[in-house]
């Protein structure tokens, strides 16, 4: 009964670590794409969701969209100001031609 019990474990661990190493790789190539490349950059951004769905999904927890990636231009528009980089992405979107309207800018008095 052990050994079974271990097996089930083990078997359930390496879907998991499967699951999980996907979503990692995936990830690495989103973190690569340059903004100027938006379109590949948010399809990525797709499939990590996706894969974080699931791994809930096999884990049956319940689905937390809560750490997503941004899925779309507007999305990842508001994450760039989010984390203070609106400058940033503002410079990009003008740039590389990006449609997507600029962030507003206000400057503290």
């Amino acid at each position: 009964m052990a050994s079974q019990i271990n097996n089930y474990i083990g078997k359930h661990m390496r879907t998991i670590t499967t699951l999980l190493n996907i979503r990692d790789e995936i990830s690495e190539q989103y973190g690569k794409t340059r903004l100027k490349d938006w379109s590949a950059k948010l399809s990525l951004a797709q499939e990590i969701n996706k894969m974080s769905r699931a791994i809930e999904a096999y884990l049956g927890v319940d689905i937390d969209r809560t750490h997503d990636v941004p899925e779309t231009l507007e999305d990842l528009k508001h994450w760039f100001d989010r984390i203070g980089l609106g400058w940033y992405f503002n410079v990009e979107v003008k740039e590389h031609g990006i449609p997507v309207t600029l962030i507003e800018e206000t400057i503290a008095a």
